[in-house]
């Protein structure tokens, strides 16, 4: 490794973050092309079915021959395969690079080690794993969906100081965060790709499960539910978003632009396998209880964003339970705090 290395993968890892949200069920890769020392491209994958990063740092350099004999630095093996777009290797050797620092090798087995063969029988010399920690930090939702078979799983929920996430008779979250919180959800909501409910949050808030206050796209809606008898008024049979039910029993008709899918024998397996063929690769789970503590005491999550707001309600349905030993990180809002937990156990 040279001595500036670090510095370029580092430009890669700041630029891939700009694709949070927009890549959908791609990572997040930026990518830097460097001759004498000197950044002469760079780029960055901007959204789903746009080029690569490595093709937008290509692009914008004016002078194509410049890049013969430079380092190119991309935080994931460039792809080998047709996708939305062409294979990005051999975009990479039609420019003759003389070096390729790379942070990780593609979990993705279309790609899976083959992007470095393609490039290193042409000649070009690819050194891997600078920054591979970091790198695969900020595509955790893509590393874990490939290597773990299943979305990733972020559980997000409000709780007053006192522990309760509803009063006794139902009068739900809306009230217990404040507005700050209320945007900053939203905000969350464009980073995954999904958002996912059950059958009481329906009935009791009605909620809508976009992103109206935070600009970007709208995750698409999963609820879940025993009897499927949702009220056909809910804010989820707008058009405002993509809609999936899971069911148990189907004891009603919904509109034409409603995905249904029969829950076989146990819920998660068949969310997780609907999310594999559809390419959902991460999931914010909103709640309610009975749900947040599905996926807690079978420890099938990965983080957990629980908002604290200032109130208290003495008595109502109970918050989820994280354990102790979690890692954890906290932050004020205002009046709410909003604390964060990784699982790091599983």
């Amino acid at each position: 490794m040279c001595e500036n290395d670090l510095i370029y993968m580092r430009r890669c890892l700041n630029l891939a973050k700009e694709g949070l949200g927009y890549v959908r069920s791609n990572p997040l890769v930026g990518c830097v092309i460097v001759k004498d020392n000197h950044i002469i491209g760079e780029g960055f994958h901007h959204a789903f079915g746009k080029p690569h990063a490595e093709i937008e740092a290509i692009n914008n350099v004016k002078d194509k021959s410049q890049i013969k004999n430079s380092t190119i630095y991309i935080n994931l093996e460039p792809c080998s395969h047709y996708g939305k777009t062409p294979p990005c290797s051999q975009s990479i050797i039609d420019v003759q690079p003389l070096r390729l620092v790379i942070a990780d090798i593609d979990p993705n087995p279309l790609v899976n080690n083959k992007g470095k063969e393609i490039l290193e029988k042409a000649g070009i010399k690819v050194d891997v794993g600078l920054c591979k920690n970091e790198h695969r930090h900020l595509n955790r939702r893509f590393y874990t969906f490939y290597q773990k078979n299943r979305p990733y799983i972020i559980l997000k929920w409000a709780q007053t100081l006192d522990g309760f996430i509803a009063q006794k008779n139902q009068q739900c979250i809306k009230w217990i965060s404040n507005d700050a919180s209320l945007q900053l959800v939203h905000k969350w909501r464009t980073e995954e790709m999904a958002i996912l409910v059950g059958a009481e949050t329906i009935r009791c808030d009605n909620p809508q499960l976009t992103s109206r206050h935070w600009y970007g796209h709208n995750p698409i809606r999963l609820v879940v539910t025993n009897s499927s008898n949702l009220p056909i008024n809910s804010n989820i049979f707008n058009d405002q978003a993509e809609t999936t039910i899971f069911y148990k029993n189907l004891i009603k008709q919904y509109p034409s632009n409603i995905d249904l899918v029969k829950i076989e024998n146990d819920f998660l397996g068949s969310l997780f396998a609907y999310c594999l063929e559809k390419n959902i690769i991460s999931i914010l789970v909103e709640g309610g209880a009975s749900t947040l503590d599905n996926f807690i005491k079978r420890n099938l999550w990965d983080e957990a964003r629980v908002i604290i707001g200032s109130n208290i309600f003495g008595n109502g349905k109970k918050a989820p339970i994280i354990d102790e030993y979690k890692s954890f990180d906290i932050f004020d809002l205002e009046d709410n705090k909003i604390i964060h937990y990784y699982n790091d156990t599983y």
